[in-house]
């Protein structure tokens, strides 16, 4: 059986990863920033693609 991603909105993203509404608008028009697809005139992010990228953010310390 195919798994089906789910799919964000701007909204959902902006509360996940911190970014503010404007600043993902502002990166898609400079086509910059985390991965998105079009439906028309939606604006949708891989639920998989903001993982990745909140992954490439983890700092690594050392043990106390």
């Amino acid at each position: 059986m195919k798994e089906f991603s789910k799919y964000l909105t701007e909204i959902e993203v902006s509360e996940i990863t911190g970014i503010s509404k404007s600043c993902l608008q502002q990166h898609r028009w400079l086509r910059k920033g985390l991965p998105y697809i079009k439906i028309g005139r939606s604006v949708r992010y891989k639920e998989s693609d903001i993982m990745a990228y909140l992954d490439q953010l983890k700092v690594q310390t050392k043990p106390l």
